[in-house]
């Protein structure tokens, strides 16, 4: 009895440990991992700050108004890579990283639809786009374009929903 015990609390023991740094080892990959690749991958646009944070803003092409791309839930600027250089051949074009995503740093709060609006009217503003805007949302950045053009109407001139998520 007393050896199945002792197997019985080495195993606990174990089984104990591999819950605890199994998740630890896979957070320093994890943080490893990304500095490395973010060392290696510039971004492809500029970082701007955005209420004491960067956010990432790549913008191609020239005329107006311009176009401003919101991706789904977890993408970035990367998941109009095969629309947004169509669209620049006529206006200019800009996607962008949101908090937390991409290139873009995360913020500390919970971030609500109202919030994705305000920052990103102030990041147009931080790079200096002035003037018209016709927002294209995909999947949860419909959601995202409708309450910017809510909060911001007079910038609005149309908007494009793609497969859009609602409320």
């Amino acid at each position: 009895m007393g050896l199945l015990k002792s197997t019985l609390k080495v195993g606990a023991s174990v089984s104990l440990a591999g819950l605890i740094g199994l998740p630890a080892a896979g957070a320093i990959y994890q943080a490893t991992a990304q500095a490395k690749d973010q060392e290696r991958y510039s971004p492809p646009g500029e970082l701007f700050d955005v209420d004491g944070s960067q956010m990432h803003l790549l913008c191609v092409g020239e005329g107006a108004p311009t176009v401003v791309l919101e991706s789904g839930l977890l993408n970035g600027v990367h998941a109009w890579k095969a629309v947004q250089p169509s669209i620049s051949q006529t206006t200019q074009t800009c996607a962008y990283d949101r908090a937390g995503l991409g290139y873009s740093e995360p913020v500390d709060a919970p971030v609500q639809a109202e919030q994705v609006a305000q920052r990103l009217h102030k990041l147009l503003n931080a790079a200096g786009i002035e003037g018209d805007l016709v927002l294209v949302g995909a999947s949860i950045g419909g959601l995202h374009v409708r309450q910017f053009a809510h909060q911001y109407p007079a910038r609005v001139r149309g908007m494009v929903l793609v497969d859009s998520s609602h409320e």
